[in-house]
């Protein structure tokens, strides 16, 4: 016959006393008769015990699959992170190049600008040099 709640310990009963710095102390105490159980109560806690672990281990098999979805989604995740950053990279190209192509009309124009500016001023020039010989 097994204590309830306890290892089986024959003819003696383990209970906990005073405890002292670390160490625990125990005393011994006989048992009585009603510190035991029947076979039945025994077999009885066993299929309970029994019936709890098939509960807890379909848990932890639904938690395990549970882990390896988040594993997944985390690797996932990461993979999808580095192409963003790849993508933000070339955006970043891709707009050096878009203010380089939208700058051109604007230097040509300023160029033809120049060069009218330019032709203008050299023609009034000539002009003041030749009407005043």
């Amino acid at each position: 016959m097994l204590l309830i709640g306890e290892t089986y310990m024959p003819k003696h009963n383990y209970q906990h006393g005073t405890s002292f710095g670390d160490a625990l102390l125990w005393r011994i105490t006989p048992m009585d008769d009603k510190d035991y159980i029947t076979r039945i109560e025994f077999e009885e806690r066993g299929k309970r015990i029994d019936d709890e672990n098939r509960r807890q281990n379909h848990r932890l098999d639904k938690l395990e699959k549970i882990a390896d979805q988040l594993t997944d989604m985390a690797a996932s995740i990461k993979a999808m992170v580095v192409t963003m950053q790849g993508m933000q990279k070339e955006q970043e190209r891709q707009g050096k190049r878009l203010d380089d192509i939208e700058e051109k009309p604007s230097k040509r124009w300023d160029l033809l600008v120049n060069t009218v500016l330019t032709v203008i001023a050299t023609a009034a020039v000539t002009l003041l040099i030749k009407g005043g010989m």
